[in-house]
């Protein structure tokens, strides 16, 4: 079955340390073990092939072996995040069969519906899968149904072993792929307490992480807690940071702060995982695709892929995935070369009278303002202009509002157009989506 080579890669690194921090401490004898003692249960359970089972992903033994036992056995493992308001509704969406609670009990869900046709699919072919949800910002979640031996197989490549922190949650595409990539190469993966800042740096200085995976939403805020100059992280030697787009400014102040770490731009959707990407230096947000595994277009500024690691479709809504195996990304992109940059998403951009304003643009200005330490911008509807941009911003200074509303104005005016300038600025900038560690662009501000 799809888990099986990795399985016995795992077997050969022994007792390394493969699991350390707030989720308990573990071998990779002891996870496979456990991952081998999952599968009978399963079994013993009535799992099968195209079986669809579900499980807490906190990065747990438990959840580590849980997802193995069920590849092996040919079933669909359902990683869902530990917030069960979440996860009940996610159940139903994705048809599960069978619940693994925290202690590796199973317990059996009559759903009494057909098996999906994509699921009866992997079964023909033997195959395991699994089912990673979207964000769901925009309306229900979508259940995306990938190939586990599909997903996996750029793991084959045996990189590094490396101690990482894993700071995105299990349950999807970036927390998945840190735990593949640790897990594959004989490498630490270090779970935190909770994705704050504070726990996430303790985490890192404790057990001398080398690698930590974050959005820049996450960054700034582990910036501007003024940890970094207090901590010891002389052993990190990379961070990777994806998801959204790193503002310039953000990146040197990030350098600055952490001269000795080598940043590096990562690529990932839901619909297509973390395809094998490299950039082209350090500090630099260009990256390029590599070309065996994964091929791109790009039609009006937008970035389209056909890839190997692609999805099968969704569970619960139409595939967006043409019948050529094209996906339109919705990542409005530059090129150079053989080189591309994401510059935000199509759906992002603000429609000022016929002008296309991109609020990464104007975010990056903004925050190169003295005293600004984040800023959200977005479309706001208006009546003569179709939309307009607002910015909404936090300052390290006690200037009035209206006081920081004509700084700020008058900082972009002399180095934006004029319908790039926010016509209202105030104070307060959202929380980060919990589940994702970025903000939602498109919720609800101010």
């Amino acid at each position: 079955m799809s888990a099986e080579w990795l399985i016995d890669r795992m077997r050969g690194f022994g007792d390394r340390p493969a699991l350390v921090g707030a989720a308990g401490h573990h071998t990779f004898e002891e996870l496979v073990v456990e991952a081998t003692a999952s599968r009978e249960r399963l079994r013993d359970a009535g799992v099968t092939g195209g079986s669809i089972v579900s499980f807490t992903a906190d990065y747990s033994v438990n959840a580590c072996a849980t997802m193995f036992g069920v590849a092996l056995l040919g079933g669909v493992a359902v990683p869902l995040s530990p917030d069960e308001r979440r996860a009940g509704p996610m159940n139903g969406i994705a048809g599960v069969g069978y619940i693994v609670d925290a202690a590796g009990d199973v317990a059996v869900v009559d759903h009494s519906v057909a098996r999906h046709p994509l699921v009866a699919g992997l079964l023909d072919q033997g195959a395991a899968g699994l089912v990673i949800f979207t964000s769901g910002s925009t309306g229900e979640p979508k259940a995306a149904l990938h190939s586990f031996d599909r997903f996996i197989a750029k793991y084959h490549k045996q990189t590094r072993p490396l101690i990482t922190v894993a700071v995105s949650p299990m349950d999807h595409i970036a927390g998945l792929d840190t735990l593949f990539y640790g897990l594959s190469s004989g490498g630490t993966i270090v779970t935190v307490r909770s994705q704050s800042p504070e726990d996430v740096l303790d985490a890192s200085e404790k057990y001398r992480a080398q690698i930590l995976p974050a959005t820049p939403s996450f960054l700034r805020l582990m910036l501007f807690t003024g940890e970094l100059e207090r901590r010891d992280l002389s052993s990190l030697e990379l961070v990777a940071y994806g998801a959204e787009v790193m503002p310039t400014s953000l990146l040197e102040s990030l350098q600055a702060a952490l001269p000795h770490v080598k940043f590096i731009q990562k690529f990932g959707m839901t619909e297509v995982g973390s395809p094998v990407t490299r950039s082209p230096d350090g500090g630099s947000n260009w990256i390029k695709l590599d070309p065996e595994s994964t091929e791109y277009r790009i039609v009006d500024g937008v970035l389209w892929l056909r890839s190997q690691s692609a999805m099968l479709g969704y569970l619960n809504a139409p595939s967006p995935i043409d019948e050529d195996g094209w996906l339109n990304t919705g990542d409005t992109v530059e090129q150079s070369g053989d080189s591309i940059r994401v510059i935000g998403r199509a759906s992002d951009m603000i429609n000022v009278g016929g002008h296309k304003v991109n609020p990464h643009e104007v975010e990056d200005v903004i925050l190169a303002a003295p005293g600004i330490t984040s800023v959200v911008v977005r479309g706001e509807q208006n009546p003569m202009m179709g939309q307009v941009p607002v910015a909404f911003v936090e300052t390290s200074s006690d200037e009035s509002d209206s006081e920081l509303t004509k700084r700020i104005r008058l900082w972009c005016s002399e180095r934006l157009n004029r319908w790039q300038i926010p016509v209202r600025i105030s104070r307060g900038v959202p929380d980060l989506v919990p589940e994702r560690m970025k903000i939602d662009r498109r919720g609800q501000l101010g």
